[in-house]
């Protein structure tokens, strides 16, 4: 999403000193929500707020993130809030097991009836 502060709030404060690191520990799980449905960047509008909100309550009590959408120093434009410890941490997190070129199991072939069952082994270990 691209960053726009044209119709941002008046108390609004791009250069605010803010990290990762300094969110408590219910602030850094749902930063980790709003990474694991895919999104990366330093802003978020309140639709996809709300769904991340409401994937993290199928059960469970998470309160809703009032930390992001009632600071009006983080409300870049109307319904878009700023959060730069969201990029912070998908700068920062390690890729997962599949990017990292690590060992992966090999594939296997289903067995088909209609397979000559020596062809289908040879198949199998080359």
């Amino acid at each position: 999403m691209n960053t726009n502060f044209n119709n941002a709030h008046a108390l609004f404060v791009v250069d605010a000193p803010r990290s990762y690191d300094d969110l408590k520990g219910r602030q850094q799980e749902f930063v980790h929500m709003m990474y694991e449905a895919g999104f990366t960047g330093d802003t978020i509008r309140r639709p996809e707020l709300k769904a991340v909100y409401t994937a993290a309550n199928h059960g469970a009590s998470f309160p809703w993130p009032s930390w992001l959408t009632g600071d009006k120093t983080r409300r870049c434009n109307r319904g878009v809030f700023y959060i730069p410890e969201l990029a912070e941490y998908a700068s920062n997190h390690a890729p997962d097991e599949e990017d990292s070129g690590a060992a992966r199991p090999a594939a296997v072939i289903e067995d088909d009836p209609q397979v000559d069952v020596e062809a289908q082994a040879f198949a199998e270990i080359s």
